[in-house]
C-alpha cells in the first residue's frame, strides 16, 4: 500500500469569506453529534457514478473503516464508521452509491456473484444516483466520521434511501478532495433482510447456526523422558494461539487443541504455559474433543477395534480434568474419518463431524457443501457439516482493514443465507456455516466478527443444527472411502509396551504418577505426524525407564544355606531401591524341597533392605537348587531369576526307619551268622575231645 499522505493545511469550507459561519458548523456539528445522511442532490459528476472495476483498495491513510452494520432491516439504518483521523480536509466531500442487489442466474449462486465481486469488482448496476455531501455532515474527522444510511422499502418518504428488495448490496463510498480527485475509496456491502421474518420448516427464525473453530495441530508434545519437546514451528504456531486465546478468553469460541500438548503445557518450564492452562480452566471458549494425538482414525479402525478408542478416552480423561463437563458431541476438522472410523465415533457419543467438504458426496440440489448440514449414510442420526476455506482467506488478506476483513466474512455468509431462503423454508433448520480461524489472526479482527453473531441476527453461534431437508426429507451424504495405511505394527508395539506399563501399574498403585506418564508418552505413539524412528524412540524410553526401575529391585544373592533338620526356614533378602513399595509374585522351585506354605506367594518390599523367610521341608538329604522367580502381580513383568544352593545334613523319617530295619536286618543277618559259625564249630571241638579222653584212660 501507497505511504502516508503528506499532511497538508486544513480548512473548513468557504473559511475565507465567511469564517463564523464556518466555524458556527463546526460548533454545531460537535454539539449534535451525527446527522443522518439521507437522499442528496445527485453529484453533477463523481467518480462512483459507474461501476467499480474491482473492490477498491485504500489509496491512502485517511479513512479507515471500524465497523459497518452486518445486515439491516427493510426500515433500518446502514451504518459504517471511522476511526478518526485528522487527515481528512475538511473541505472534503464523501459519496456513496447504492446498487442493485447481487443475484443468483441459473448455476451462479448469490455467494458465487459475492465472491466474483470481491475479486473483479462490483456489477455496473447502480440501485440509485450516486449521493454526495460535505464530509462535515457525518461529524468532526478527528473525532471519528460516520455515515448513517436511513432505509425504506417502499416510496414516498424522502427522507430515506430506497432501496425495495432484500438481498446483498453493493454500496460505493468515496472521499473526494476539493479539487475532484478522488481521496479514498472502497466498498461495503448492505445486507438488506427482507420485510416478513423467514422462518424454517419448524417455524422458527430461519438463522445460519455458526461455528467460530481455533485450531492447532502438533506431532508429539512430550520427549520421551516426559518433558515438553516440540519443534520451533509448532512452538510458533501455539506461541501465537496462545497469545490469541488470552486475549479472546470472553469469546464463544471452539478450541481445537490435542490434549496431548495441554498436557505438554502443563509440564512446561515456562510460566507462560502454565498461566495458558490456568486460562483454559476458566475462559468462556470451549475446548473440543480431540483424540489424544492426531491419529489417522480410519487406519485404526482398520487395524484394531480398540485403539481408536483408547486415543479417544485418553483426550477424554485429560480434557475431562481440565474443563469437567464439557460438551463432547462433536469431532471437528477431522479429514480421516470414514465411514467405518464414523461410525466408531458414534458409538462414543459424537453426534457431529466437521470436515474438509471434499470428505463427502453432497446433492447438489440441496446447496454447497460448506453451507449445509447433512446427515450421514450407515451413520444414524450422526450428521457432518464442512468448513467454509474461502471465508478464512478473506479473514487473513493483509491488504484489507479489520473491519473490512470481518464485514466481508460476515457479507459471504449472508450471502449464503439468501440462497437458502430461494429454497424455501425446508432449507432451514439446515443452514450452517464454520469458520477456521487461523492462530494469527488480528483479534480487533475477531472481534468484530463475533459480536454481531452474539444477537439474535440471521447469523448466529451455535451447534449444528439438524440436517436440511429437500423435496420434503433429510437430505443424507455419504462419507467416502480412504485408504487405510498398515498400522498393525504401531498397534502392536503401542499395546505390548502398553500391557509392560500395566505390569509396573500392578506393582505399584493404579496411581502412580511414573505409570501415568510413561502411558502420555506411549499413547503418542500412534500420531499421524511421526515417522519410525520417532516411534521408536518413544517406545524404547518408555521400555528403559522400565527396564531401569526393575533393576532397582535386588533378588538374594546365589550363596549356599544348610539345614541341619527335617524342616526350617529359609531366609532370602531383598534389596528395594525405588522410593516406595512394590508388590511381587515370587514363586519358588526345588526339587528335594517342599514348601508347605505353597511356591507362589505375593511379597512386599519397603525401600531398603527386606527379609523373606520361605518355609520348605527337606525331602532328600544333600545339596538341592531353590530357584527364585519374581514377577508383577499381573504377571507381565518377569525380574531376573536367581538360585541359591541348599545342602540338608539330616535325613526324613521315611529315610529313618528304612535305616532302623535296614540295621535290624544286618543285626539278625550277623546274629545268626555269628551263632552258626559257632554252632559247627563246637560241633568240630566235640569229637576231637572225646577221642582223647578214651585214650587216656586206657
Amino acid at each position: 500500500m501507497p505511504g502516508p499522505r503528506p499532511r497538508r493545511p486544513q480548512r473548513l469550507p468557504g473559511v475565507g469569506a465567511h469564517p463564523v459561519t464556518a466555524v458556527g458548523v463546526a460548533i454545531a456539528l460537535v454539539l449534535a453529534g451525527v446527522i443522518l445522511v439521507g437522499p442528496f442532490p445527485d453529484a453533477a459528476a463523481s467518480a462512483t457514478a459507474t461501476g467499480s472495476p474491482a473492490i477498491a483498495r485504500a489509496p491512502s491513510n485517511l479513512l479507515t473503516v471500524s465497523s459497518i452494520t452486518p445486515w439491516v432491516q427493510a426500515d433500518g439504518v446502514f451504518r459504517v464508521r471511522f476511526e478518526p483521523s485528522a487527515a481528512v480536509p475538511l473541505d472534503a466531500r464523501f459519496s456513496y452509491t447504492i446498487r442493485q442487489r447481487l443475484r443468483g442466474s441459473g448455476s451462479t449462486s448469490i455467494r458465487q456473484g459475492l465472491d466474483k465481486a470481491l475479486t473483479d469488482g462490483t456489477p455496473d448496476r447502480a440501485l440509485q444516483s450516486p449521493k454526495e455531501f460535505p464530509v462535515l455532515l457525518m461529524g468532526l474527522p478527528a473525532s471519528g466520521l460516520e455515515l448513517q444510511i436511513p432505509l425504506r422499502a417502499t416510496p414516498g418518504d424522502d427522507s430515506r434511501t430506497y432501496v425495495p428488495t432484500a438481498g446483498v448490496h453493493p454500496v460505493d463510498l468515496a472521499l473526494i478532495g476539493a479539487d475532484g480527485g478522488v481521496l479514498w475509496q472502497s466498498t461495503v456491502f448492505l445486507n438488506r433482510l427482507p420485510e416478513r421474518p423467514a422462518v424454517g420448516r419448524d417455524g422458527q427464525p430461519a438463522v445460519d447456526a455458526t461455528q467460530l473453530v481455533v485450531s492447532v495441530d502438533s506431532g508429539p508434545a512430550l520427549s520421551p523422558t516426559g518433558e515438553l519437546d516440540l519443534g520451533a514451528e509448532e512452538r510458533a504456531s501455539l506461541a501465537s494461539l496462545q497469545s490469541l486465546l488470552v486475549e479472546a478468553r470472553d469469546l464463544p469460541l471452539t478450541v481445537c487443541l490435542r490434549p496431548n500438548t495441554l498436557v505438554g503445557f502443563e509440564r512446561s518450564r515456562d510460566p507462560a504455559d502454565g498461566a495458558f492452562v490456568d486460562v483454559a480452566r476458566s475462559a468462556k471458549w470451549a475446548l473440543a474433543r480431540q483424540s489424544y494425538v492426531r491419529v489417522d482414525a480410519a487406519g485404526l479402525v482398520s487395524t484394531s477395534t480398540d485403539e481408536l478408542r483408547r486415543q479417544v478416552e485418553a483426550g477424554d480423561g485429560i480434557l475431562d480434568q481440565l474443563r469437567p463437563g464439557s460438551d463432547r458431541s462433536l469431532w471437528l476438522l477431522d479429514d480421516t474419518v470414514d465411514p467405518a472410523a464414523a461410525q466408531q465415533l458414534g458409538s462414543m457419543g459424537v453426534q457431529h463431524l466437521l470436515t474438509s467438504p471434499d470428505r463427502f458426496t453432497a446433492p447438489v440440489t440441496a446447496g454447497p457443501a460448506s453451507a449445509r448440514t447433512f446427515g450421514i449414510d450407515g451413520a444414524g442420526s450422526m450428521t457432518v457439516s464442512a468448513y467454509d476455506a474461502g471465508l478464512t482467506r478473506q479473514l487473513v488478506d493483509p491488504g484489507v482493514e479489520p473491519a473490512l476483513r470481518s464485514h466481508r466474512v460476515l457479507s459471504l455468509m449472508m450471502a449464503e443465507w439468501f440462497d437458502a431462503i430461494d429454497q424455501g423454508p425446508e432449507a432451514f433448520p439446515g443452514v450452517s456455516s464454520a469458520i477456521v480461524l487461523p492462530p494469527g489472526i488480528d483479534t480487533a479482527v475477531l472481534r468484530s466478527l463475533t459480536e454481531p453473531l452474539l444477537g439474535d441476527g440471521p447469523l448466529r453461534l451455535a451447534g449444528p443444527p439438524e440436517p436440511t431437508h429437500h423435496d420434503g426429507g433429510e437430505v443424507r451424504v455419504r462419507l467416502l472411502e480412504r485408504p487405510a495405511g498398515n498400522l498393525s505394527g504401531v498397534v502392536q508395539r503401542t499395546t505390548q509396551v502398553a500391557r509392560r506399563i500395566d505390569g509396573y501399574r500392578s506393582m505399584t498403585t493404579p496411581q502412580n504418577a511414573q505409570s501415568a506418564t510413561w502411558d502420555l508418552i506411549n499413547d503418542q505413539a500412534p500420531v499421524l505426524f511421526a515417522d519410525d524412528a520417532e516411534r521408536a524412540a518413544l517406545w524404547n524410553g518408555v521400555d528403559a525407564s522400565i527396564d531401569a526401575d526393575l533393576a532397582e529391585i535386588v533378588p538374594p544373592p546365589s550363596r549356599t544355606i544348610v539345614l541341619t533338620s527335617r524342616s526350617g526356614t529359609i531366609p532370602l533378602r531383598f534389596r528395594n531401591g525405588l522410593g516406595s513399595a512394590v508388590r511381587l509374585v515370587m514363586r519358588t522351585r526345588s526339587p528335594r524341597l517342599r514348601f508347605p506354605d505353597g511356591d507362589t506367594r505375593e511379597i512386599v518390599l519397603v525401600p531398603g533392605e527386606n527379609r523373606i523367610d520361605v518355609p520348605v521341608v527337606v525331602q532328600a538329604s544333600g545339596s538341592s537348587l531353590l530357584r527364585i522367580e519374581l514377577s508383577s502381580p499381573d504377571g507381565q513383568l518377569q525380574l531376573a531369576p536367581t538360585t541359591v544352593t541348599v545342602r540338608s545334613s539330616s535325613i526324613s523319617g521315611v529315610g529313618a526307619a528304612l535305616s532302623i530295619v535296614s540295621l535290624a536286618f544286618l543285626l539278625a543277618w550277623w546274629l545268626h551268622t555269628h551263632r552258626s559259625k559257632r554252632r559247627r564249630r563246637d560241633e568240630a571241638d566235640g569229637p576231637r575231645r572225646g577221642h582223647a579222653g578214651t585214650g587216656t584212660g586206657e
